[in-house]
């Protein structure tokens, strides 16, 4: 990762570089690396977002005419507002949090705790996005994974639009593999 890092600061020949890792295991290790790389005249700033939906909205709070301090500090405290879940299904027959849940069921996971499972990914996200929302939540973003269809896909993406029809609700096919959504 260090050696990675410095590669990238020599070929972008870059003053200033964010870092966002995007996963809460290897956040120790970004801090590491752009320590190192900020021992020469690079500034280097890693901003500790634990997931890609972190990272999309960090990005997006980047502001090229703002300092790369201020530009650190917007982008962390975006991560602040973010809440993530996913849908996905069980390797394995468990029980945990209360829930017996059988290999194959689908998984709703609010952060790192399982909060549902059942055998329908679309009832599962439902009651995840329903758990999710609260009268701070003003957007909803679901990336779609490999395993839906287009159709289902555009099935979905109405109903959500029509059940939160105050917010803003961007649903795109991301492909990843694994997580429905």
């Amino acid at each position: 990762t260090i050696d990675s890092l410095k590669a990238v600061t020599v070929a972008a020949n870059a003053e200033n570089i964010y870092v966002l890792p995007n996963n809460s295991n290897i956040l120790m290790a970004a801090s590491q690396a752009c320590e190192i790389v900020s021992e020469g005249d690079v500034n280097c700033y890693v901003i500790p977002s634990k997931s890609i939906i972190q990272g999309i909205t960090s990005a997006i709070m980047f502001n090229p005419e703002e300092s790369p301090e201020e530009n650190f500090r917007e982008m962390k405290s975006a991560l602040k507002n973010v809440k993530t879940g996913e849908v996905t299904f069980a390797i394995r027959d468990t029980e945990i949090n209360g829930l017996s849940i059988k290999k194959d069921d689908f998984m709703g996971i609010s952060g790192k705790e399982i909060i549902f499972n059942g055998l329908d990914k679309f009832d599962i996200a439902r009651k995840l996005i329903e758990y999710m929302v609260d009268e701070e939540s003003s957007i909803i973003t679901i990336f779609v994974g490999e395993d839906v269809t287009e159709e289902e896909q555009k099935s979905f993406a109405k109903e959500i639009r029509t059940t939160y029809d105050d917010f803003d609700i961007d649903i795109r096919k991301g492909n990843q593999p694994v997580y429905s959504f």
